[in-house]
């Protein structure tokens, strides 16, 4: 009898290994492989028709899969790859029609996908909704070589968005669709990446050197965007010195990156590995809705244009980023149409932490205190502290100061000598000074032209 079975074991494993690719393609079977699918693509997936082998090929027929992203179709899909293999289904394939729809960012979608990965060859090709075209080709000899060229034409911006996990931001940044031309060669270690860009919201070109880990800008960066509605309440909930809770740009934006000392991170990106050496931020005019700190600073100032709603043109800003620390040269602005304020300090966007300043120029002062004899370049240094979150504009220091410059210039309007000389005295001591940490002003500012 125990001889009988050591026939018995050996057969039943074969008889095992020649039944479980058969198993997993039956009603039986297929649920469990959908599990591990779904599990795997965080999405809900139904395969009408599975046929598996120990050697290949691979096939799936009728898939679909959805999540609260994306809404996916694929007629058919093939892979060589051996059964113990199923993990690696991207490393040979035959996708045929498939379609992908993105509800989240305003809808969208790419569809009669058909794609292929033969040995080093790849391509891919689509069409779009909006009446555009996708196409990839090139080739993959590793993950760490490979040669490709993109042509993009009106698609979904939230696809590439996702497929960089950028949680909605291009989307933010770019708007509903784009169009990008361009190359990506990378062979162990060193590459080159070009690309032109132009979408809804924005245009830019890259031409960037690629190394294992960074990004570094062979050619000064260019870029033109619209600062919408909703892209400016993103920015104001992670960078808002002025206590402002929406941004809109009447004309576009243009940001300048110099080549010196600029490091981009990847895989995966560290803001306190983000290096830029030296940037420019034109945010030209914008229409802003105003917290009530910045509300009271306009009160201050005796703004006879209040109002939440508040017009404010921006000077050009030079800034610079190492150590997820953002250092900003001054930038002035016109508040309100008729008040003249700057700013200038650091952003520590690693621990959200403050450390700037908001100045009140001479003219300023002038024009709301009817103050007198200021020297040109004099700025009354108002501190920014608290978090990028919830900043904190310490008004009263200020106002202090502001209340001992007004009353030494009406002393000497009581009249008599002893008015005079007493006034004297005063203004000595609360003359104000020039401080020599105040960064001069970039002029002639773009609402004097």
């Amino acid at each position: 009898m125990k001889r009988s079975l050591y026939w018995v074991i050996p057969i039943l494993i074969i008889f095992l290994i020649l039944i479980i690719p058969k198993f997993a393609s039956t009603s039986l079977g297929k649920p469990l492989l959908i599990r591990g699918l779904e599990a795997r693509l965080g999405a809900k997936v139904t395969i009408e028709k599975v046929a598996l082998s120990w050697f290949g090929p691979q096939k799936f027929e009728k898939i679909t899969f959805s999540n609260a992203d994306v809404d996916g179709k694929i007629e058919a899909l093939e892979s060589d790859v051996p059964f113990w293999g199923l993990s690696d289904l991207g490393s040979s394939f035959h996708l045929q029609d498939g379609s992908f729809s993105f509800p989240t960012y305003g809808g969208g979608q790419i569809v009669q996908v058909n794609a292929k990965l033969e040995g080093s060859e790849v391509e891919a090709t689509g069409a779009t909704t909006q009446g555009g075209h996708l196409s990839l080709k090139g080739k993959i000899y590793a993950k760490d070589d490979f040669d490709l060229a993109l042509d993009l034409k009106s698609v979904p911006t939230f696809a590439l968005d996702q497929l960089l996990k950028a949680k909605g931001l291009l989307y933010q940044i770019l708007g509903p669709t784009l169009d990008l031309t361009g190359t990506m060669v990378y062979n162990r270690g060193e590459g080159t990446l070009a690309l032109d860009l132009s979408s809804t919201n924005a245009q830019t070109s890259l031409n960037a050197a690629l190394t294992e880990n960074s990004l570094t800008l062979k050619e000064p960066f260019l870029a033109t965007f619209q600062l919408t509605s909703e892209l400016g309440a993103s920015l104001m909930s992670h960078v808002n010195p002025l206590f402002l809770t929406s941004v809109e740009g009447k004309n576009p934006i243009i940001l300048r990156v110099s080549t010196k000392n600029f490091l981009f991170p990847l895989n995966p990106f560290d803001l306190a590995q983000l290096r830029i050496g030296s940037a420019t931020l034109d945010m030209g005019q914008v229409r802003c809705e105003s917290r009530p700190a910045l509300q009271s600073l306009l009160k201050l100032l005796k703004s006879p244009r209040g109002g939440d709603s508040i017009n404010m043109w921006f000077t050009p800003v030079t800034f610079q980023i190492k150590d997820g620390v953002v250092q900003t040269g001054r930038m002035d602005a016109l508040l309100s149409d008729s008040i003249h304020i700057c700013t200038w300090g650091d952003i520590d966007l690693i621990r959200d932490q403050l450390n700037m300043f908001l100045g009140l120029p001479a003219d300023t002062l002038a024009q709301a205190f009817v103050l007198k004899n200021l020297p040109r370049h004099y700025v009354l240094k108002i501190p920014v502290r608290g978090t990028t979150q919830d900043p904190d504009i310490d008004t009263s220091a200020a106002a202090s100061k502001i209340a001992s410059m007004v009353a030494a210039q009406e002393i000497p309007k009581i009249g008599g000598t002893g008015g005079k000389v007493f006034g004297g005295l005063l203004n000595l001591i609360t003359q104000p000074k020039e401080d020599e940490d105040v960064p001069p002003p970039n002029r002639p500012f773009p609402w004097e032209k």
